[in-house]
Parts: C-alpha cells; structure tokens; sequence
C-alpha cells in the first residue's frame, strides 16, 4: 500500500475541513431566508373573504334618485252650498273617498219643511189652476149664448186663469230649490281622492257660498 506523508494528510484534512465549512456557509444564508419567509408568512393577515356570483346577461333599467314635491292632479276645496248646523260628519280624515260619496250632513230639518210648506203651496196653486179654467170655460160657453155674461167678464176670468198659469209655475220653481237646498244639506265629494284634514266638527254653524267656512279639501 502507498504510505502517504504527514503533510499530504494535513492537506487533505484541510480540504475535507474547507468544504464542509463552505457547504455550511452556503446552506446558513438559506435556512435564515426560509425562516424569516416562515415568520413573514405567520404574521402576515388573514385572507378577507369574498363573495362570487355566476356572469349573467340581462338588461338593466337605469335610475337615478332625485327630491322633488308631490301635488294632486286635481284639489277641490268642499265648502257648503247651504247654511245650517252640522250634524254628522261621514269621513275619516286621509281615508279615500269616491264621487259622490257622502262626506257632511247639515242639519236638514229646516229645509225639510221649507219643501213640506212648498208642496201644500203648489197644490193650492194647482187648485187655483183648475177653478179659474171652470170660470173660464163657462164664461165662454155664456158669453156665446148672449146671456148675463159681457165682454168685461169675460177678459176678467181670462186674466184670472192666466194669473193661476204663472203662480203655480212659480209654486212649481220655488218647490225644485227648495228641494235642491234639502239635497245639499248632504255633502259630497265632487271628484274621488283622498280627503284632507276636517276644519269644521260636529255642531258647528256653517254659511253658504264662496265666503263659506272650508270643510275639508280632495
């Protein structure tokens, strides 16, 4: 077998010894690069979660917001159209009423027996009616035969009968507004819509016409 000398083992020695000393020398710089990489990663937070959805096609209407006001296409101001006491009030205010739904009723019994006295009027009238046309009708059938009947007379029950024609029309015109003004002791909404706040309550005493007090609005 080769003998070796002293100095060529002290050499090889120092070689094993070199590279041992580098490989750790290299393998150092990548265990603290891994670690801090370890320490990085641990302190680093978490993942924030995330919602996903399925791509879908559809169409899509554009809005936008804006302030602005709302106003009724129609308001009506419901006031009375005769006077008297309110007696009874219908409506719920902000509820929705329709046409001609009764909304106010004004104490009627005063107007009830304007056209309960109207009514005996027109009878007399119309009893008025029928004598002065007998008066005449026989005065004609007289005046004919020359007997006790002159021409005076005559234009007299003419006149007469005429005279009753023209009372009991007006007995007939005063009956139709006095029952117009009974009607209008119940009041109405005049179009559909949602009733406003009541101003006048129960027992109240109310005017007619444009100056009357407001009943409520539509």
């Amino acid at each position: 077998m080769p003998r070796f000398s002293l100095r060529a083992r002290l050499l090889g020695a120092a070689i094993a010894v070199s590279s041992v000393g580098g490989a750790y020398v290299i393998a150092q710089p990548l265990l603290v690069s891994r670690a801090a990489a370890s320490d990085a990663a641990a302190k680093a937070p978490p993942a924030m979660p995330v919602s996903v959805a399925v791509v879908e096609s559809r169409e899509v209407t554009p809005f936008d917001e804006f302030s602005g006001r709302l106003e009724a296409v129609e308001r009506v101001e419901v006031r009375a159209r005769v006077a008297g006491q309110i007696q009874t009030v219908h409506f719920r205010e902000g509820e929705l009423v329709k046409a001609g739904d009764l909304l106010v009723t004004i104490d009627p019994a005063p107007y009830a027996a304007e056209v309960d006295r109207l009514k005996a009027q027109l009878a007399a009238a119309q009893a008025r009616v029928a004598l002065t046309k007998n008066d005449l009708e026989r005065g004609q059938r007289l005046f004919e035969t020359k007997i006790s009947v002159s021409q005076r007379v005559l234009d007299e029950r003419e006149n007469a009968s005429s005279e009753a024609d023209a009372n009991y029309a007006a007995a007939q015109a005063a009956l139709k507004a006095a029952q117009l003004n009974l009607d209008y002791t119940q009041v109405r909404a005049p179009v559909s819509g949602r009733v406003g706040k009541l101003e006048i309550t129960t027992g109240n005493l109310v005017a007619s016409g444009a100056t009357a007090p407001l009943l409520t609005t539509l």
